[in-house]
């Protein structure tokens, strides 16, 4: 597998902002059941996967508690790919739930959830305009505070299905950045 390919598959899932809407893209691991004509995602630690809207589902209540009210999360689409070939629509989903954190939205702030996978590669879970102080960094083992906590914990659990670019699940989250993220301070005219 090529270590900068997004093969074999990926979730688009966008979510808008009061000011912007965003994109986060997830590499998944999908497959299709033909016995019951659906999409699934292969997942860290359970055999026979989940259907694809509900593990996107299990994100999303973790997600949304990261986030303001004024955050929605609208639909998601998935994707397959192979390598070295442009990706392939297969699925949408209509997800239209808002945010739950009794925080403000901090507009043009960035939270990174950088992890390590199993085959000693990396990757990334990041979650823009949320509800956090930027500039701050979480570490084991609380994380900062109950959400962030649920969010490691969703990353690196049993019923994972972010599958990194190297072909592994997210073992090890070694810390959680905020920070401010340079195009939107830009965009938004925040100075």
């Amino acid at each position: 597998m090529a270590i900068n390919d997004l093969a074999p598959g990926f979730v688009l899932l966008h979510y808008t902002s009061a000011l912007s809407e965003h994109k986060a893209t997830i590499p998944v691991d999908p497959f299709y059941s033909s016995l019951l004509s659906q999409w699934f995602l292969n997942l860290k630690n359970s055999p026979g996967g989940d259907y694809w809207h509900t593990a996107v589902d299990r994100y999303i209540v973790v997600a949304k508690a990261l986030c303001a009210n004024t955050i929605n999360f609208s639909y998601a689409e998935l994707f397959t790919k192979s390598v070295g070939v442009a990706p392939v629509f297969v699925d949408t989903y209509a997800i239209n739930v808002v945010g739950t954190n009794a925080t403000a939205a901090n507009m043009a702030c960035e939270m990174t959830f950088s992890y390590r996978n199993g085959n000693g590669g990396n990757g990334r879970a990041v979650i823009l305009d949320n509800s956090f102080a930027a500039n701050q960094k979480y570490r084991p083992s609380a994380y900062g505070g109950a959400a962030v906590l649920a969010m490691v914990n969703f990353l690196v659990g049993n019923t994972s299905f972010f599958f990194s670019r190297s072909g592994s699940y997210p073992i090890n989250i070694p810390q959680v950045l905020t920070k401010t993220n340079d195009v939107l301070r830009k965009k938004y005219g925040i100075s």
